[in-house]
């Protein structure tokens, strides 16, 4: 029995986090960044608690309900670190306007439609942070936006956030739901799924800044889930919607067929993955134009947008050198080719035998893929933490905590990274892979 105590700092140690948060939530805005990243450093250090040596007394209870609590202070946070919730909420009132989210990018939209026919929009406008691109979310993702369009409609911005929110948490605590399964059946330490629940990134960019990220990690944890029961059917639908929600999920699918035995197994999930592909992008090819403007801002992103990368910062400056410009053109296209290669390469050699070696995969080609971006937004990152716990990978709970050192660029205006900042941490990730992996006695490459 734990002592009154050590029962008052497990209390304390709940009250202390629940206070740090709601002054994130509430008292900071991104420009904030010193007192940001210390109460971040703070939560982060926090949430280490499972390991110390109050972790053999922990208090389950209290560790579900202070994540909980967490969690619903969120919703109804007007979000400061990202503004990506209220390009979601405008996709999704054209879409319950019966307007497709593909059609126009929101500064022809001002010109089309008017504000008075649509007043939500005129709110909403203001706060969006590429209003001159075409929508780059994947129908699954529209879909959920529809929801908070609708609310828009109804009650306005502010309920829009909180409602899009709610459906997002229900689905996030669907994945906990798969997490936790999965470190049953990897008989994995529970310290890392408690630590991974209270993943202070994880709690701001899915519950605080709304990111789909949370909707692409439980649809993917769940497709891993029901491989493993050997429901392949509902698997191969999980992958194909979480494609149709991030689209770099896509890089999965050939391990988690490598990972099934028979050939009639195989053919079940590619089967139930290639349908639900198709039937769920036909919102793209209702007209030739939606698939054309979709791809336009796709390529746009993947040759115009830089923010925090690795690889592609260094061939970046070679490029600089040698031409005497950015040539973004090329460099963000080879950093592309190069990725895909060594996914071939790592599908080619890898060993996918159980789902243990699945999980490894996904979480190895999610950093290949973030380490060749030209863009690493710290909630890209969300996707493959729940797979770097499963696997105590502590370079990747470094790399967590790290990501976070990128809002430092939102603290001036115009916005500007420090590349030293952005050098020094990429150094210790790399570093940290590196000794983690070399480190682990294992055939896999």
């Amino acid at each position: 029995m734990p002592s009154a105590a050590i029962n008052l700092k497990y209390f304390v140690w709940a009250g202390l986090l629940v206070l740090m948060y709601s002054i994130m939530f509430w008292g900071l805005e991104r420009a904030d960044f010193i007192l940001y990243f210390s109460l971040f450093s703070l939560a982060f250090l926090f949430h280490l608690y499972p390991f110390t040596k109050w972790g053999a007394q922990v208090n389950f209870g209290l560790l579900i309900g202070t994540g909980l609590v967490i969690r619903l202070l969120a919703l109804s946070a007007f979000p400061t670190l990202s503004e990506d919730i209220y390009r979601y909420i405008w996709d999704g009132y054209l879409s319950q306007a019966g307007i497709s989210p593909y059609a126009f990018t929101p500064d022809e939209c001002t010109n089309v439609y008017s504000f008075q026919e649509y007043p939500v929009l005129r709110s909403i406008y203001p706060l969006l942070n590429s209003p001159s691109y075409y929508s780059v979310y994947p129908p699954v993702a529209q879909a959920f936006f529809t929801f908070g369009g609708w609310i828009a409609s109804l009650w306005g911005i502010s309920a829009a956030i909180a409602g899009l929110k709610s459906l997002l948490l229900i689905v996030e605590l669907m994945g906990w739901f798969f997490v936790y399964q999965l470190f049953q059946i990897q008989k994995a330490d529970q310290k890392w799924f408690w630590a991974l629940w209270l993943n202070p990134l994880l709690i701001l960019e899915w519950n605080f800044s709304g990111h789909i990220e949370s909707l692409a990690a439980t649809l993917i944890l769940g497709s891993v889930f029901f491989l493993k029961m050997k429901k392949h059917y509902l698997s191969g639908i999980l992958l194909a919607s979480a494609v149709l929600v991030k689209l770099w999920p896509l890089l999965f699918a050939p391990f988690f067929v490598k990972y099934l035995k028979s050939k009639p197994e195989k053919t079940k999930w590619i089967a139930a993955f290639v349908i639900t592909g198709i039937i769920g992008a036909t919102p793209l090819f209702i007209q030739v134009q939606y698939f054309i403007h979709f791809k336009t801002s796709l390529d746009l992103y993947f040759r115009t947008f830089e923010f925090n990368a690795s690889i592609y910062y260094l061939f970046r400056a070679i490029g600089s050198w040698w031409y005497g410009y950015n040539p973004i053109h090329i460099t963000g296209p080879l950093c592309t080719i190069l990725m895909l290669g060594i996914c071939i390469w790592l599908y080619i050699k890898r060993r996918v035998t159980d789902a243990g070696q699945l999980m490894d995969s996904i979480l190895i080609i999610s950093i290949i893929y973030l380490l060749f971006a030209t863009t690493v937004h710290p909630w890209y990152l969300s996707i493959l933490l729940p797979f770097a716990y499963l696997n105590a990978r502590w370079s990747m709970v470094l790399w967590s905590y790290l990501i976070f050192a990128s809002y430092l660029a939102y603290s001036t205006l115009p916005v500007k990274e420090n590349l030293i900042i952005v050098a020094f941490t990429y150094i210790i990730v790399f570093g940290g892979i590196w000794l983690e992996w070399a480190g682990r006695k294992s055939p896999q490459p």
